[in-house]
């Protein structure tokens, strides 16, 4: 699969992304930030702690396409490899 190259735009503030996902702040992983990454399309990279806070999150994301949310895309995997390795959360292999 090809991509373009990682732009990575504003870290968003967590207290309004709750807001949007119906969870706790404390549900949003402390050392890393929301942020929007795009490798042609702009997604909304959100840590979140645990497998149950994932599951439990009710989006409202993508409205205006009649769906809910759009988290299986290559565009936003690719978005997020480039994330987590940006942050040190995966390491190049050697």
């Amino acid at each position: 699969m090809n991509q373009c190259n990682p732009e990575f735009y504003e870290i968003l503030d967590k207290k309004e992304i709750v807001n949007t996902l119906n969870i706790d702040l404390d549900e949003i992983m402390d050392d890393l930030s929301i942020q929007i990454v795009s490798t042609g399309l702009k997604d909304i990279l959100i840590p979140i702690k645990s497998l149950k806070a994932l599951c439990d999150i009710k989006p409202n994301f993508a409205p205006l396409y009649d769906i809910p949310e759009e988290a299986a895309t290559g565009t936003s995997n690719g978005a997020l490899s480039c994330y987590l390795y940006k942050y040190g959360c995966v390491l190049e292999k050697n």
